[in-house]
C-alpha cells in the first residue's frame, strides 16, 4: 500500500479593477494614435466610436465569447515557472530574516484562464487612455513542498491573527521556523508577516498587454496598473 501523502495543490485568482495600460518607459497613460490604431485593428474595429458602440451593447461581465476572443488578443497571460518563482516569489521576508517559501510551482500546471469583464477608451487631456477590468484564475498552479503541507494550509487559510490559532497550529508554525533555522523575536509578529508574505505568491500568474510598435517599428511595451488596487487570493485544491 502506498502511504505517501498526496500533494496539496493551490489555485490562485486575481481581479484587476479599474486597470489601465501604462507605458513601461515613461509611465504615461496617454495612448498615442499609432497604438490606438493597433488596438482597433487587433480587435477588429474601425474606430473608437465603433469599439464603444459594440461594448456598450453588453452588460459588464456578460461579454459574449466571440467578442471576448477579440478583446483577449490585446492581452497575454504569463506565469512563473519554478526558476522564476524561486528568484521572485520563492522567499518570505520575516522580521529581519529571509526564509524559503513552503510553496513551489507544480509540475506541468494547467493553463490559466482569464476573462475580460469590461474594456474601453477614456478621454483624457491630449487624447485617450485605455482601461479594463479582468480576472484570471489558475487551478493547481502551486503546491506545498514535501513535508510543508500543514504550514502551507495554516498560512494560506489564516487571517494572520496568531492569537486565534489553536495550540497545535502554533506548534506547526514554530516548528517550521525551527526547521528553517530562523530565529524571531515574536512568534505573533512573525506569523502575521508570514501570512502577508505568502499572499504575494498569488502574483505567480499575471495579465499583461501585448507589445505594440511605433512608427519606426520599434517595440512599445505597456504594463497594467490598477488605480483602486487589484485583489487576489488562493483556491485550495487537492
Amino acid at each position: 500500500m502506498n502511504l505517501k501523502k498526496k500533494p496539496t495543490f493551490y489555485g490562485t485568482w486575481s481581479y484587476y479593477k479599474n486597470a489601465e495600460f501604462v507605458n513601461w518607459v515613461d509611465e504615461a497613460r496617454l495612448i498615442p494614435p499609432f497604438v490606438i490604431k493597433q488596438i482597433l485593428s487587433t480587435t477588429g474595429f474601425s474606430s473608437v466610436a465603433a469599439f464603444h458602440c459594440e461594448l456598450n451593447r453588453h452588460e459588464r461581465g456578460k461579454i459574449p465569447k466571440e467578442l471576448q476572443d477579440r478583446l483577449k488578443r490585446l492581452l497575454a497571460v504569463s506565469s512563473y515557472d519554478q526558476p522564476g518563482f524561486n528568484s521572485e516569489l520563492g522567499y518570505l521576508n520575516i522580521e529581519s530574516g529571509k526564509i524559503e517559501s513552503p510553496l513551489m510551482v507544480a509540475n506541468d500546471p494547467p493553463e490559466p484562464e482569464f476573462e475580460v469583464i469590461s474594456m474601453g477608451f477614456s478621454k483624457v487631456k491630449g487624447g485617450h487612455s485605455f482601461g479594463l477590468r479582468a480576472g484570471v484564475t489558475t487551478a493547481k498552479h502551486l503546491q506545498a513542498k514535501p513535508g510543508a503541507e500543514a504550514v502551507c494550509n495554516l498560512l494560506i487559510k489564516s487571517n494572520g491573527d496568531f492569537a486565534e490559532l489553536k495550540p497545535l497550529e502554533k506548534r506547526v508554525f514554530s516548528n517550521w521556523l525551527k526547521r528553517e533555522r530562523l530565529k524571531v523575536s515574536s512568534l505573533e509578529s512573525a506569523f502575521s508577516e508570514a501570512v502577508t508574505e505568502i499572499e504575494r505568491s498569488t502574483e505567480v500568474v499575471m495579465i499583461s498587454p501585448k507589445t505594440f510598435v511605433d512608427e519606426k517599428n520599434e517595440p512599445v511595451d505597456y504594463f497594467i496598473e490598477c488605480s483602486d488596487g487589484d485583489s487576489s487570493g488562493f483556491n485550495l485544491r487537492r
